[in-house]
This record gives C-alpha cells, sequence and structure tokens, in this order.
C-alpha cells in the first residue's frame, strides 16, 4: 500500500500519463467525448471522395487520455463498396500502448464493415480498460461511413458531445425572453413559463390557440391548459 503526491516535487520525474488520465477522469468523467467548448470543428466527418473521409479538427478525451487533430485535418481511404450490397465502415480514434516500451499512441482508423443484401451491421472494435491500465489498446468511434452499392451516405455521428462549463452553467443560468402581442414566455433551465396576456371573450371548453411558441422552445408533445378569468 502506498500514497503519492501526485501535483508536487518529489527530486525526481514521477508524474505518468495514467496519473494525468485519472485526473481528467475525476475532472470531466471516465468515459469518451468531443469537447464542445473548443473553437474547432468537433473533428467534424466529410466525404471529400467516394474513397476519401476527411476527419477535421477537434479536441476529445477517450478514458481520461486528451488527444486532438490540428486544423489541417485526417484524410481516410473508404474502400469502394459492392454492387448490390450495403455496408456500413467506423472511423474509430485508436488507442495502443507497446507492451514492450510502454509508448502509447493514437490514430485515426476506418473499420471495414461485411457487405450485406439485408441490413449492414457495424462493424466489431476493441473495447478496453485503458484508464485503469488493465488493455493495451481501446477504439472511440467517431463516425458511422453507411454504403449502399457504391454509393456513399453521409456520415452518422456517434460520438458524445462534453459541454464547457460556462455552456453547462449559461444553459441552467441565463433566461430567455419572447413576445407575441400580449403573450410572453421566457425559458430557463430547459423550463418554458407562458404568460397570456388575452382579454377578450372566449367560448367555454372550446380549445383556443393564443400564440405559437418557436421551435426549440416547445415540448416533446401537445398540451392543452384550462383558463379562467
Amino acid at each position: 500500500m502506498s500514497i503519492e503526491l501526485v501535483t508536487g516535487f518529489t527530486g525526481k520525474a514521477h508524474i505518468s500519463s495514467l496519473d494525468v488520465a485519472k485526473f481528467n477522469a475525476g475532472a470531466f468523467g471516465p468515459g469518451e467525448y468531443v469537447f464542445a467548448g473548443v473553437k474547432d470543428d468537433k473533428l467534424k466527418a466529410t466525404m471529400a471522395s467516394s474513397n476519401k473521409v476527411h476527419i477535421s479538427s477537434g479536441n476529445a478525451m477517450m478514458q481520461g487520455r486528451h488527444f486532438w487533430v490540428d486544423a489541417a485535418g485526417v484524410d481516410l481511404t473508404v474502400q469502394t463498396g459492392t454492387q448490390g450490397q450495403k455496408r456500413n465502415d467506423l472511423v474509430v480514434a485508436r488507442y495502443a500502448k507497446n507492451a514492450s516500451t510502454g509508448v502509447e499512441s493514437v490514430s485515426l482508423v476506418v473499420i471495414k464493415g461485411t457487405p450485406t443484401t439485408g441490413t449492414p451491421a457495424d462493424p466489431s472494435y476493441t473495447r478496453g480498460d485503458i484508464l485503469n491500465g488493465n488493455a493495451l489498446a481501446n477504439d472511440m468511434p467517431l463516425w458511422r461511413i453507411p454504403l449502399n452499392g457504391i454509393t456513399v451516405g453521409t456520415p452518422v455521428q456517434l460520438f458524445q458531445e462534453f459541454a464547457s462549463a460556462k455552456d453547462a452553467w449559461d444553459s441552467v443560468s441565463q433566461t430567455e425572453t419572447i413576445s407575441v402581442g400580449r403573450e410572453s414566455a421566457y425559458r430557463r433551465a430547459g423550463i418554458v413559463t407562458v404568460n397570456i396576456g388575452y382579454n377578450g371573450s372566449l367560448e367555454p371548453w372550446i380549445p383556443t390557440e393564443l400564440f405559437t411558441l418557436p421551435v426549440g422552445w416547445r415540448p416533446g408533445r401537445s398540451y392543452q391548459a384550462i383558463a379562467s378569468t
């Protein structure tokens, strides 16, 4: 049993990547995310051609390991599809650790799926517990590339985005207000409150539309409210 002061001078080099990963996991969570609060392209995938996918700049966290793609981005090859068959390919960020040297690395890789005339499935990929040092490899899925014959579809995002502390705070602290005639509404922390200023006459028990909330303010289903004077 031992204890170590990680962020302290001990007279020798003693801070490892695992130490930093543990700290990151404690601050950001042990999962895998792309940072939404950084001014970059959030690892956006664009099909530059039928055989090339371009991954733009972005920062991500993989079980405490921070990695990033610079402004130039990365180009990856997608193998041509098969006529009359469908296929799903995956773009993953692949962590690897050399068992002999301990050297760690990350790369972007396209994993080719299996062609089928039915519904295509995503190819398998490696899952490993790198946060606790129990694995030498791990794949973080970023994008699915669907192929229908030789036609390549639009890449599908598979990763979660991690909001910055500022964005998270703003989402629960800032109040937005809109007004439509006599009616108004305000939104805070995802809760919308509507104020009705109607002073005309309404027929009892007859649904009446007073105003419409804009897209983004509406609930997932329709509701009717009872008003009284």
